[in-house]
């Protein structure tokens, strides 16, 4: 095994690996309940694999505001539940349009709506989307009406909000909503 050549995949999953023993192997040595490793274990794992501890130090600390600052805050409004997230990010119209296709993707639709759907102004089981400069709204609506989810991606000067929604048609409440 000396002489055997890793791919990066490999790389990846025997650190992280590495990673997750030594957590064993340090919480089972303080002998307490936490699962994790300090910063310090952090920097000296670093350090042996021949990396600089500092930019552990960095990352961490980009992971603490990044996670703070995409703290999620989920309302529920009688038939609506929602939530939000700001970016200090400008995506570029392709990124907004390649955001659109993961969302067609997740929930194996399409926004392509033919005559009849914009006739009537219907679109049960797929997606509507609306574009702006600053905004790209994307509307799916179940093949039975009964759940609409909607995604507003939208610039405002710096920033950049994400809103999701998900609401039950009819004035139907969650609490009485069928799993």
């Amino acid at each position: 095994m000396a002489n055997r050549i890793f791919s990066e995949e490999e790389v990846q999953k025997l650190i992280k690996r590495a990673a997750e023993l030594e957590a064993e192997r340090s919480v089972a040595d303080r002998e307490s309940s936490e699962n994790g490793l300090t910063i310090d274990e952090l920097k000296h794992i670093a350090s042996n694999a021949g990396l600089d501890p500092q930019l552990i130090e960095q990352a961490a600390s980009e992971m603490d505001s990044t996670s703070s600052d995409l703290q999620e805050k989920v309302r529920v409004i009688r038939d609506e539940i929602a939530t939000e997230v700001w970016l200090d990010r400008q995506p570029d119209r392709e990124t907004m349009d390649l955001l659109v296709t993961e969302l067609n993707h997740i929930y194996g639709t399409t926004d392509e709506l033919n005559w009849w759907d914009n006739f009537w102004g219907s679109h049960e089981g797929k997606a509507k989307v609306k574009r702006t400069s600053s905004t790209t709204e994307w509307n799916y609506k179940t093949e039975a009406g009964i759940y609409s989810t909607r995604v507003l991606l939208q610039q405002r000067g710096e920033r950049f909000r994400i809103r999701v929604s998900k609401r039950q048609m009819f004035g139907l409440e969650w609490d009485n909503a069928v799993s």
